[in-house]
């Protein structure tokens, strides 16, 4: 099965990508104002998705505990939820991923911010079984 999304090398540390974000949303592209601050004010109010595999809408919809607390889904996800088991949409499963690969496990390391940027151009599932 064949779900690979984009991924750019641009990625950041919080798990944004800017250059999918002005891909997907050419009229803040074209308003020409930074795409990360455009997020985090307004872009997740309005659904729009900070990077190829997480789903602003699917997280809240999925996660209604955060979707009340009103808190901003994708820094939800990176802080807290993938320390609980959540996953940041359809395309991504946390658990498996870290089942898969033991030495992310290990290192403690967030498994979503890893697939964004090195997972992915390692080849590595993002559901840790070979589906991509």
């Amino acid at each position: 099965m064949q779900i690979r999304r984009y991924v750019s090398d641009a990625v950041t540390g919080d798990g944004f990508d800017p250059k999918f974000y002005n891909i997907i949303n050419p009229d803040v592209a074209r308003a020409g104002v930074d795409p990360y601050g455009h997020y985090m004010s307004a872009g997740w109010h309005e659904g729009r998705d900070p990077n190829g595999y997480f789903s602003t809408l699917g997280y809240l919809n999925a996660y209604t505990d955060v979707a009340a607390a009103g808190v901003n889904p994708l820094q939800h996800y990176m802080q807290y939820g993938w320390h609980e088991g959540r996953n940041p949409s359809g395309l991504f499963n946390t658990r498996k991923y870290l089942a898969a690969y033991s030495d992310i496990a290990a290192a403690g390391i967030n498994p979503f911010l890893h697939y964004l940027k090195n997972g992915a151009f390692e080849g590595r599932s993002p559901f840790g079984d070979g589906t991509y």
